[in-house]
């Protein structure tokens, strides 16, 4: 399938979002994690609220791929990327690379000098390590999915 990207994604706060946009990254992230992935956990976890989302869209206004960076202040440092999803049209596309190096220079713009966790499934080790991410666990269970904790250290 041939994806139209729009040529810039959105970075917000919670209270920068539309409407629309929690609405469809709310309904992306349950259609991925928790449809598709048959994994029966809450998404909804408290953190939304407080944290810096992307949302990179279509040309046609559809959500393609969102994550989210959840605050020192939140969690303690490190910063922590999160909720990383493709939606299904536009897996195979690049997409995850961009949206990965998108987060990571957010990170830098916020604080230069923080490492960077995720927890991340545990079959995207290989692309998580590509980016400079090295594993700091063991593989576990959450959700039914296999995860693995990385952390890519500040430069």
């Amino acid at each position: 399938m041939d994806v139209k990207v729009s040529p810039a994604g959105k970075w917000a706060a919670y209270d920068e979002l539309s409407r629309d946009d929690l609405y469809d990254l709310l309904k992306l992230r349950c259609d991925v994690f928790i449809v598709e992935q048959n994994s029966v956990y809450a998404d909804i976890d408290g953190l939304d609220n407080t944290s810096r989302h992307f949302l990179l869209r279509g040309e046609q206004g559809e959500l393609l791929a969102y994550l989210r960076i959840i605050l020192p202040e939140q969690m303690g440092k490190p910063l922590k990327i999160g909720r990383v999803v493709i939606a299904p049209a536009a897996r195979g596309t690049g997409m995850g690379r961009s949206l990965m190096l998108e987060a990571i220079g957010e990170c830098s713009r916020i604080d230069a000098g923080a490492s960077i966790a995720l927890q991340g499934q545990a079959h995207l080790e290989k692309f998580y390590r590509s980016f400079g991410f090295t594993p700091v666990s063991e593989i576990y269970d959450d959700g039914g999915i296999p995860h693995i904790d990385m952390v890519k250290e500040a430069a």
